[in-house]
C-alpha cells in the first residue's frame, strides 16, 4: 500500500485537498449562507488589498503548468518551456480576456456602471485597462493563450502543438480552480431557483431583488472543467499513441465549449448579438462555443481524412 501510495504523483494530493477544502467551503455556505471575505489579505506596505479572485486564479495557473510538467518530461520535452510558454501566455491571455469582455459587456454593466456596449468604452479609455471595473472572458484568454503558444514555439523552434496537448489538460485544471473566485465574488450566478445546493447572493441584480438563491453557476462550470481535466489527462497519459498531434488540445476546445453551451441555458448576464440596435436574441458565449465546436470537428477530421489518404498512398 505504501509503495503504491509512492508512486503517485505529488500533484494528485494537491488537487484532492483543493477539492476537499472547496466541498468544505461549499458545505458551509449551504448551512450558514455566508462566503468568505473577497480580501485575502492586505500587504503590510501601503496595506494593498489582495482578493480571493487573484490568488485563485494565479493558483489554479500555477496548479495546471506543475500538473503538465510530469506528464512533459515523461515524454522527453523541456519542462523549462512549460514555464517559459506560461509567461508569454499570461500575458497575451489577459489582453485577449480584457478585449473580449470589453466587447462583449454583460448587460449588468449598463445598469451599474453605465457600459452598455463597447463603444462606450471609447468615452472614457482608461476603463478599457480598469480590470476591476468589469472582468474577463474566458473565450478571449484561450484565443490570446494559445497566439503566445504560436510565438513561443516559433521564437524557440520547439514543436508548440505538442506542448499544447499536454498543456490542454492543465489549464483545464486551472479552470476547475479558478472559478471558484466568483464564488467569492458573488458573481457567475444562474437563475433563481430552490434546489437544495442553490449558491445564496446577499446582494443579487436589481431584477432579482427579493430573490436570494440562485443556480451556481460557477460550481457548474468548475465541475465540468475538473471532468474535462480527468478526461484529457486519461488520454493524454494512457492513449497518447492514438491521437495526432493538436487532436487533444481541439478535444480540449469541444469539451470545454459543449459545457459552455449547457452553462449558458441557466447563466444570467449573458450579452446577446445586437443588429441594428435590437436584440436577436442569440447568445454570443453560446454562438461562439458553436462556432469553435464545429471549426474544431472540422479541422480534426480533416487532419484524420487527409493523413489517412497518404498513408495509404
Amino acid at each position: 500500500m505504501i509503495k503504491r501510495l509512492r508512486q503517485v504523483q505529488p500533484f494528485w494530493y494537491i488537487v484532492l485537498a483543493a477539492f476537499l477544502v472547496m466541498t468544505a467551503v461549499y458545505a458551509h455556505h449551504l448551512t450558514t449562507h455566508q462566503t468568505p471575505d473577497r480580501v485575502a489579505f492586505s500587504l503590510p506596505v501601503g496595506g494593498f488589498a489582495v482578493y480571493w479572485y487573484g490568488v485563485l486564479i494565479v493558483s489554479g495557473i500555477v496548479l495546471g503548468a506543475y500538473t503538465v510538467t510530469f506528464e512533459i518530461k515523461r515524454r522527453g520535452l523541456d519542462p523549462d518551456h512549460v514555464w517559459g510558454g506560461l509567461s508569454w501566455a499570461i500575458v497575451l491571455a489577459v489582453i485577449g480576456a480584457r478585449l473580449y469582455h470589453v466587447l462583449t459587456p454583460p448587460p449588468s454593466m449598463c445598469e451599474t456602471v453605465g457600459i452598455c456596449n463597447a463603444l462606450d468604452y471609447l468615452k472614457d479609455p482608461v476603463r478599457v485597462i480598469d480590470i476591476r471595473q468589469g472582468g474577463l472572458g474566458i473565450y478571449g484568454a484561450i484565443v490570446g493563450a494559445l497566439v503566445a503558444l504560436y510565438l513561443y514555439g516559433r521564437r524557440y523552434k520547439i514543436d508548440w502543438l505538442a506542448y499544447a496537448d499536454v498543456g490542454s489538460y492543465g489549464l483545464a485544471l486551472g479552470q476547475f480552480v479558478g472559478r471558484w473566485g466568483n464564488f467569492i465574488n458573488q458573481e457567475l450566478y444562474g437563475k433563481p431557483t430552490d434546489v437544495p445546493w442553490a449558491v445564496y447572493i446577499e446582494y443579487p441584480s436589481p431584477l432579482y431583488s427579493g430573490t436570494h438563491t440562485f443556480h451556481p453557476a460557477f460550481l457548474y462550470e468548475s465541475l465540468w472543467n475538473l471532468l474535462t481535466f480527468l478526461v484529457l489527462y486519461t488520454l493524454a497519459t494512457r492513449r497518447r499513441e492514438q491521437f495526432l498531434r493538436g487532436e487533444l488540445l481541439g478535444f480540449y476546445l469541444i469539451l470545454y465549449s459543449v459545457g459552455r453551451i449547457i452553462l449558458e441555458t441557466v447563466r444570467l448576464d449573458s450579452p446577446n448579438f445586437f443588429f441594428r440596435g435590437a436584440d436577436t436574441g442569440v447568445n454570443i458565449a453560446m454562438a461562439f462555443a458553436a462556432v469553435l465546436i464545429a471549426l474544431t470537428a472540422g479541422v480534426l477530421l480533416w487532419r484524420r481524412r487527409n493523413i489517412g489518404k497518404s498513408q495509404a498512398g
